[in-house]
């Protein structure tokens, strides 16, 4: 469970009294197991077992004697180790005892601290603050009737980071009557050391930097002596004593890493510097171990660049955030890239709080062709590489002042080793761009799961010329429990028997059904208790169960027993959200989601929530969204439900507001999710279960296996630093794994840690897919065809540019040329040779004039089919083309399209968006004639009239041919998935008349907005300017309710 890095600092604690210190980490690992198991036994059992009662007894043994250890000498080397580990001790007694004697007081007392307190104090010296501040989100503030419980308050504020609402308490103040004179002594020492508390506070925000010494002041007057007979006894008010000592240690320590020390980078204005870290005080006040470390190095200073690894939950942003603000106290502007609108969305939220002046109300634009935004450049422009990549073909210039470069989940750049992947081509071309554009700027690229990062860092520095470091820290705040569904090998030897008797009787080609209701067996978890798979030791695991009903298993078509495992982890979920855990189950496709969910929410007891507040706080955004949909019936949101769903055909609306209500508190406590959520989003989930080690594949419809890094990353979406510090992750594999005995593990278990747990968090070697590309390029023939996604990339590169974008300057600072250069690979240099030769070629063989080239250039069509778009064009009389409406040139353009294979190949370049045209023309989505399509595909033109003038979902789906359903699918991947493809292709008639009438000397001025904007007319579903404009002032507005507002 524990980091590699954790482990090692839980050995450094010195022995106690018998107590083993090389195997303790895996010791606090089973026991956190069992209390996992504990938390909600189905039969509500309170009895403590004997093993239990014996863990119980070394705990308080680790708790004591540690916390005395950390309190009688500081100046120990393993003292931060002492203070972690007796933290840890006493947190898992407070959750024994949380669940079995509830009752039992935690309040603070004159002779006496309770665990929880020493654990959020032992926690924060131990620099762990993540671990403090989810012990204070477990405990409910007091009303704060008496000074003790204010200081108990001001404790869970510290531990939360809530320094504001800490400084916000108004000590009480009373008078005291003549025989009260022990009660206003002890309460004195109370309000010191609250009074010291908040001036910790005051110091941590910057409002003060003068010296205090109440902890110390509190220390003397706990103390004190009584004289018996002719003896002077020492007696001591134990609680004061005990908490000032421990209080004192905190201050020194939080005050050492709080983030209002950062030293600002050179050449910086302090005064404005600290400003700025005032401003992330309030709301992260404490450096982590791993955030500290990165500062120390002065990345912080212009002209360092750095490559991070974090591991899921170690806290990147907040580093990013502190080289963000470096970067524009400096002049700069910065450029944050994203591989999804959802992580836009998020990141564009999360900047917003910190940097008042970014505008987060801007349209979610993506690579398509259009005016909007590609004028200039904000302070901090977050978009995805796709859209970068159209700005740097329409405008480079715009990038002049960009000093940073943030790529967030750079992985996106890895290259399959198996095909070429469109999206990792594009990302790591848009990389290679940007070296070449902004050369001066500084790059931080972020990703929790690459291992080569220190290779990527040497990298970026070569291409640069300045330095660039590596922050790949193993450290994180949070620890998650990998776990694994097993089964009794008794139970599935007697199922398995069952089916080959009823198999060698039954007639039918089907499995019976009542044989199918037959499979049930008991499933147990198997836990790992190492947080890394090591083969060479011993296995470290922990075989339980949660609950002693037995799970439906399935039977496929080929009469083989199989795990039923979208059934089977809604079964393991509903036993954690009915105990109160926020869980997230992964599932591998958006209709398994929604079944799943379904199943999930019918498993759950009715639960009195009350959303009131929430529905009334998103009443108008529930409107919106009514009024998009044409009813909330056919919304993914539903206040009625316990569980929500997260995956590809959610609106963006129903997106945040399924998070934001599994973020509430209250909120609900389930999301079924596809593997969208595992990129990035970051929600407060202590267990996630993931169904099944395999993933669909929805472009070609076949399953494949998930590699290491894709499970790490979900998995990695347990526990969240402030909520959840320990995780939990339980995997419900693809097959059935069983075991005969408890303390022999399964050999299957044993092949799935070897190939996915004995790797870190970091475990994806990037490979650059600019090999891949040169490969195949250089070994087709000069008459051999190249695939339209290689073409598209061949096009985009500049045959006849000025030196810096030259194939040959662009090439040469790949990730590959680096590489060859490291390995002395000559035959890199050969292939880019090649592949100019093919570009000039390409070239020479087909003359086209400079707006057909630069077209191509731009966009990477094909320059015959750009030529023969321009020749249909300009049939026309500009006067006509100036007057036509949205509609029109939707009419137009499917018109143009129609009966041509070659001209839908090359405008709808990747198989998912003509999966898409195939499916909405009522066609199979993946075994579609072509030619059908072409032959029908004048069909689409109503649909999307339908919504260029505003129909809604329900109105748009009623004209998809096919089956409908509760959700309006058909309209969903219409809209969703369709429409951004439609506008990538119809904005090249926008970049065709834009360069054809420059040429003819039009200002741009000039050029009607329809033809400049079309592709975000027709992206966003507005048949006006005015209508586009209003949904660009109006961002939280959906399309329908505009086009209504535009009624009145």
């Amino acid at each position: 469970m524990y980091n590699l890095k954790t482990e090692d600092i839980i050995r450094q604690v010195p022995e106690i009294d018998g107590s083993e210190t090389k195997n303790l980490p895996q010791y606090l690992t089973k026991v956190y197991a069992k209390i996992v198991s504990v938390r909600k036994r189905v039969n509500g059992s309170k009895i403590i077992s004997e093993e239990l009662q014996e863990d119980i007894s070394e705990l308080r043994k680790l708790a004591n004697n540690l916390e005395s250890l950390v309190i009688l000498n500081q100046s120990r080397n393993d003292y931060v180790s002492a203070a972690f580990v007796a933290g840890t001790a006493h947190n898992l007694l407070q959750m024994i005892r949380d669940h079995y004697s509830p009752s039992v007081s935690n309040e603070l007392g004159i002779q006496v601290i309770p665990s929880w307190i020493s654990s959020i104090l032992l926690f924060l010296i131990g620099e762990s603050p993540a671990d403090a501040a989810e012990i204070a989100g477990r405990i409910n503030v007091y009303k704060g009737d008496t000074i003790q419980e204010q200081l108990s308050n001001a404790i869970i504020f510290l531990a939360q980071g809530k320094l504001g609402a800490l400084r916000t308490i108004q000590p009480i103040i009373r008078e005291y009557d003549y025989n009260e004179t022990e009660i206003e002594a002890q309460d004195y020492l109370w309000l010191r050391l609250l009074l010291g508390v908040q001036r910790m506070a005051d110091s941590l925000l910057g409002i003060t930097n003068s010296p205090f010494q109440h902890f110390k002041e509190i220390i003397e007057l706990s103390e004190y002596e009584i004289d018996f007979y002719d003896e002077t006894i020492k007696s001591l008010y134990s609680g004061p004593y005990h908490l000032s000592i421990l209080l004192n240690l905190v201050n020194e320590k939080l005050l050492s890493r709080g983030v209002i020390n950062v030293k600002p980078p050179l050449n910086m204005d302090p005064t404005a510097w600290t400003t700025f870290l005032k401003k992330l005080a309030e709301s992260r006040p404490y450096l982590w171990q791993n955030h500290y470390e990165a500062v120390q190095t002065g990345f912080l200073n212009s002209g360092n660049s750095a490559v991070m690894t974090f591991p899921t939950g170690a806290g990147k942003t907040t580093v990013a955030e502190l080289k963000i603000a470096s970067a524009i106290m400096s002049g700069s502007s910065v450029l944050y890239l994203v591989p999804t609108h959802a992580l836009e969305d998020q990141i564009n939220r999360d900047l917003k709080t910190l940097f008042d002046y970014l505008d987060t109300d801007l349209l979610e634009i993506g690579g398509e062709f259009t005016d909007l935004g590609s004028a200039s450049l904000e302070i901090i422009n977050v978009m995805t590489p796709e859209r970068c990549l159209t700005l740097l073909a329409m405008n480079p210039d715009s990038f002049e002042n960009i000093g940073l470069v943030v790529f967030d989940e750079f992985h996106l750049i890895n290259g399959r080793t198996e095909k070429i992947d469109k999206r990792s081509l594009d990302a790591m071309y848009c990389l290679l761009k940007l070296f070449i554009e902004v050369p001066k700027s500084d790059y931080l690229l972020i990703s929790a799961m690459v291992e080569n990062g220190e290779e990527i860092a040497s990298w970026i520095a070569q291409i640069t010329e300045r330095n660039c470091l590596t922050f790949d820290s193993k450290w994180k705040p949070t620890r998650q429990l990998h776990g694994c569904v097993i089964y009794p090998s008794l139970e599935i030897n007697e199922l398995e028997n069952e089916i080959t008797q009823v198999k060698s009787q039954h007639i039918g080609k089907t499995v019976p059904k009542s044989l199918k209701d037959k499979m049930l067996a008991t499933p147990y978890q198997i836990y790992n208790l190492r947080n890394i798979w090591n083969p060479s030791i011993p296995p470290d695991f922990f075989v339980n169960k949660l609950f002693n009903n037995k799970v439906k298993l399935e039977i496929n078509p080929r009469w083989q027993l199989t795990t039923n495992r979208n059934e089977v982890a809604a079964e393991l979920a509903a036993f954690f959200i009915k105990s109160g855990i926020k869980t997230l189950v992964f599932v591998s496709n958006p209709i398994y989601a929604i079944s799943t969910a379904k199943k999930l929410n019918d498993m759950l007891d009715d639960r009195n929530t009350n959303f009131g507040p929430f529905i009334q706080q998103n009443a108008r955004r529930l409107k919106s969204l009514e009024l998009e949909l044409g009813s909330l019936i056919y919304s993914f949101f539903n206040a009625d439900k316990q569980i929500a769903s997260h995956h590809g055909l959610l609106l963006p609306i129903e997106r945040q507001l399924n998070e934001l209500l599994f973020r509430f508190s209250d909120g609900i406590h389930g999301i079924v999710a596809t593997a969208t959520l595992a990129q990035g989003i970051n929600l407060p989930a202590e267990v996630v279960i993931i169904a099944g080690d395999d993933r669909f594949d929805e472009d070609t419809e076949v399953s494949e296996k998930l590699l290491a890094h894709e499970i790490l990353n979900a998995a990695g979406r347990a526990g969240r630093a402030g909520t959840a510090a320990q995780g939990v992750v339980i995997l419900v594999p693809g097959q059935v794994i069983s075991f005969s005995r408890k303390f022999d593990p399964p050999i299957s278990w044993i092949k799935m840690q070897q190939r996915v747990f004995s790797k870190s968090d970091q475990c994806l070697t990037i490979n650059d897919p600019i090999t891949q590309f040169l490969d195949e390029v250089s070994a087709a023939s000069a008459e051999q065809e190249l695939r339209q996604d290689l073409n598209s990339l061949l096009l985009r590169l500049n045959a006849t540019g000025i030196e810096k974008s030259s194939i040959k300057n662009i090439f040469n600072k790949s990730f590959s040329a680096f590489k060859a250069k490291q390995t002395g690979d000559e035959t890199f240099s050969i292939k880019v040779e090649k592949l100019i030769v093919r570009r000039d070629n390409l070239a020479i063989d087909l003359i086209y004039d400079d707006v057909v080239e630069i077209v191509s250039l731009k966009t990477g069509i094909d320059p015959n089919i750009v030529q023969k778009l321009q020749k249909s064009l300009l049939k026309h009389d500009l006067s006509v083309l100036f007057g036509f409406s949205v509609i029109d040139w939707i009419f137009w353009f499917f018109h143009w399209l129609k009966d041509d294979e070659i001209r839908i190949l090359e405008m709808f370049p990747n198989s998912t968006s003509r999966s898409q045209l195939a499916r909405a023309l009522g066609l199979k989505a993946q075994n579609y004639n072509l030619q059908d399509v072409a032959t029908n595909i004048i069909q689409i033109v109503p649909i999307l009239t339908a919504f260029i003038n505003g129909k809604n979902y329900e109105e748009i789906n009623n004209l998809i041919p096919g089956r409908s359903d509760q959700y309006l699918s058909k309209a969903r991947n219409f809209i969703i998935k369709l429409i951004p493809q439609i506008s990538f292709a119809i904005g090249v008639l926008s970049v065709i008349m834009k360069e054809h009438l420059v040429r003819e000397e039009y200002q741009v001025e000039e050029i009607p907005f329809v033809i400049k904007n079309l592709a975000s007319l027709v992206k966003e579903g507005f048949d006006t300017e005015e209508k586009l404009q209003y949904k660009i002032t109006h961002r939280t507005l959906l399309r329908v309710q505009i086009h209504k507002e535009f009624m009145i």
